[in-house]
């Protein structure tokens, strides 16, 4: 175990610096944002902050959601594909500063080239 400042001086670096002072979900002991070494899952695709000390425990937690919680499967059907937005929507270089197959690329979709297109 690492020894670490004074609860006092690290609270206060924490609302100096603008980090959280908050309680580890493992050992409840106050730590703050710029002392997090990992995170705890709470799903998929979030978790909390762990303190220095319980990184080892939260990564043991973590691999027994894993196995207990397999990733959700997204589903997608043709007609979702066809409704998401389409990619002539999204912001283009100008031809001169893109890499050369960014730019065919951009050609393609400009033009209305079916080749990628769902369906063909």
């Amino acid at each position: 175990m690492k020894i670490r400042a004074t609860k006092f001086f690290r609270r206060l670096k924490a609302h100096v610096l603008g980090y959280f002072w908050l309680p580890c979900p493992i050992c409840r002991e106050m730590f703050a944002g710029y002392e997090c070494s990992g995170s705890l899952m709470t799903d998929w695709s979030s978790g909390w902050g762990v303190c220095p000390d319980c990184v080892d425990e939260a990564n043991r937690r973590n691999e027994a959601y894993m196995k207990a919680n397999p990733p959700p499967i997204v589903d997608l059907t043709r007609e979702d594909l066809l409704t998401m937005p389409s990619a002539s929507a999204l912001p283009m270089l100008p031809e001169e500063e893109a890499p050369p197959a960014l730019a065919e690329l951009q050609k393609g979709i400009l033009d209305g080239d079916p080749g990628d297109r769902p369906g063909n």
